[in-house]
This record gives structure tokens, C-alpha cells and sequence, in this order.
């Protein structure tokens, strides 16, 4: 329903036909006939608006002059934004109003540069619509609470074609595949880290584990390790390897290794980079400091009251998670 003012308008966007009654929608389009993509239009909206009851649009001067006098009617002007998407002979869209034109969303089809469209109520209209613009009148229908005649010009300020898309990410799609080729070779040409430091590497990722919050290790997972920078024989290098955990999901981690010992390891998922073993302690707080944020959160917060979005409980819990467990991991140290 599009608002003015507070009044329910019965009329709605959709129901927008174009102007002058005698003429004729144009059959033909600079849009295919399968088009398939997503069209933003911009404009301007001037509404003249009735009270039902009182006068109509084509009441006579006098009904018209007793409206104004007793505020009956008003003329409201702003501006509009639709988002219509096109799939062939099919459209969907929605608009937005400034000020109190309001919002709402339409169905309908498509026949050249004809979209017959509806909110839904049984208001079946037509509107002018092809790539450059969307334009026309909106009238309301006989026996609406509020009547109301709206003019509509909105011209086309975003164009995105599907079939483009589609094309893009076919190969974006291609190009990462073929990335990912290139790296895993890349990978398997790298010196192996051999089997006593793949041993050293899984017992690394065996003690961190102690300490995650919530992932839990596949024990003797590691596998594939490899020396990425530098060289075993002089104890500083940095070896990667894969590993599994939570029973099957996959990931990686790469061991700085300083003068044969580790200086600091890292993890496909690391929010911080290179950093200290944990401890089953810092495992557990990090455990509780989530629980502590979510049951403190969910019983109204720190100052007591609600939060009547569950949407906004749910992000403000993600962010004090997110802060607490930061502070932990930061303050992680190797072990001695």
C-alpha cells in the first residue's frame, strides 16, 4: 500500500497507466523479448490526493472547492525509486517513495515495452516500461477509501543484463579453477617436509587444538606437509601442511620454525596471523566468554533491557564475541 501522509492509498505503484486514454502501449522495446536482468529507475512522483466520499477527481469545481476548504484534499510531490526485475515475459519489482509516499512491491508480465502489473489486490494496470524509463499514471479504483490520481517519470539509473552475469561469473568461475590448478601444482613441486617433520607439525596442531574454542582436531590428520619458505637443514624455514577436523572439514597450517624451534604457527582461518600455541585454559575462557556474551545478551544485556530485534541481538552478540575471543587469542603465548 503507498502511503501519504498517513492515509492508505489504494492505488499503488503498479497500477500505473500511461497517459492519455486513447493511446496505445508501444509493442515495441529496445529490451528483448527474453530479457532477463534488473533495471533501477529514478524519478519524480506528483500525487493529488481525494478523501472518498468527499470529491473525485473529476468532481466539478464546486465539490473540488469545498474539499480544499475543508482540507479535504492535498498534493503531494517527491521522489521514487523501483528496482524491477525482468525474466522474460515476467516482472517483479518493488519502489520506494520519499517522504510519505511509502514503499511496497508489484508482479506482473511484459509485452514489448507494455508491463501489465498488480500489488496484488486485483489491480491490474498498465505502465510503460523499456530499458530508458518506467512512466505513466496512477489512478485509483472505484470505491478506494482515499482517491487519488499520481504521475510517475522515472528514467533508468542502474542496468544489469543476466545473460552478462552470468557470462561474468562463468569466468571469474574458470579463471579461479584454473588459479587453483596452477597453485596445487605449484604446491606439489615444493620440497616434501618428510615424514619426521610432518609428525612435529601434527604434534603442533595436537597441543593448539587443546585450546580452540569450539573446532575440535581430527588427531593424525596432517598430511601433504611441505617446506614453503627456506630450508629444513638450517632450522629456519616454514612448513604447510593440511590437515581435517570436526570430522572431515579441511583446512591448512603453516610452522615458522626459528633455529629448529617454532617461533609461531598459523591457520586457514586466522584472524590475527602468525601467532603462539594455546592453552587448554585460553580454550576454555575464550568458551565461556562467548556463552557469558550470549546468555548475557539474551537475558536483556548489561543494562537490562530487551532488545526486540532478534536481528539485533543476534549482531550485537556476533561483535562481543568477536571482541572477546580476539583478546583472548592476542594473549596467547607459546608454551615454555
Amino acid at each position: 500500500m503507498i502511503m501519504i501522509r498517513g492515509f492508505a492509498l489504494a492505488t499503488a505503484l503498479a497500477m500505473i497507466s500511461v497517459p492519455g486514454a486513447a493511446q496505445k502501449a508501444d509493442a515495441r522495446s529496445d529490451l528483448p523479448p527474453d530479457f532477463r536482468g534488473r533495471i533501477v529507475y529514478q524519478g519524480s512522483f506528483s500525487a493529488q490526493v481525494f478523501r472518498a466520499g468527499v470529491t473525485t477527481p473529476n468532481a466539478n469545481a464546486r465539490m473540488r472547492a469545498i474539499a480544499r476548504r475543508n482540507d479535504r484534499s492535498f498534493q503531494e510531490d517527491g521522489t521514487i525509486t523501483l528496482t524491477v526485475t525482468f525474466d522474460g515475459t515476467r516482472i517483479q519489482g518493488s519502489y520506494v517513495g520519499s517522504g510519505g509516499f511509502g514503499s511496497g512491491t508489484f508482479t506482473g508480465t511484459r509485452e514489448g515495452s507494455s508491463c501489465t502489473v498488480s500489488e496484488g489486490r486485483g489491480d491490474i494496470n498498465t505502465v510503460h516500461c523499456d530499458r530508458a524509463s518506467w512512466s505513466g499514471v496512477t489512478r485509483s479504483p472505484p470505491g478506494s477509501r482515499i482517491m487519488a490520481t499520481t504521475r510517475i517519470d522515472a528514467r533508468q539509473s542502474q542496468f544489469v543484463d543476466s545473460r552478462v552475469e552470468d557470462e561474468q561469473r562463468r569466468i571469474a568461475a574458470a579463471a579461479a579453477v584454473e588459479r587453483a590448478r596452477a597453485a596445487a601444482a605449484a604446491y606439489a613441486a615444493l620440497p616434501s617436509a618428510g615424514a619426521a617433520l610432518t609428525r612435529r607439525l601434527d604434534g603442533f596442531v595436537q597441543t593448539d587444538s587443546r585450546g580452540w574454542a569450539f573446532n575440535t582436531y581430527d588427531s593424525s590428520s596432517i598430511a601433504n606437509v611441505k617446506i614453503i619458505e627456506g630450508s629444513a637443514g638450517t632450522g629456519n624455514f616454514v612448513m604447510q601442511g593440511y590437515y581435517t577436523y570436526n570430522g572431515g572439514s579441511r583446512g591448512w597450517v603453516m610452522a615458522k620454525m626459528s633455529g629448529g624451534r617454532l617461533e609461531c604457527i598459523q591457520f586457514h582461518d586466522s584472524v590475527i596471523g602468525c601467532r603462539g600455541l594455546r592453552t587448554a585454559e585460553q580454550g576454555q575462557a575464550m568458551r565461556d566468554a562467548a556463552l557469558g556474551a550470549a546468555a548475557g545478551l539474551l537475558d536483556g544485556g548489561p543494562s537490562g533491557q530487551s532488545d526486540s530485534s532478534s536481528e539485533g541481538r543476534d549482531f550485537v552478540t556476533g561483535q562481543q564475541i568477536q571482541r572477546q575471543t580476539q583478546q583472548q587469542i592476542e594473549n596467547a603465548r607459546p608454551p615454555n
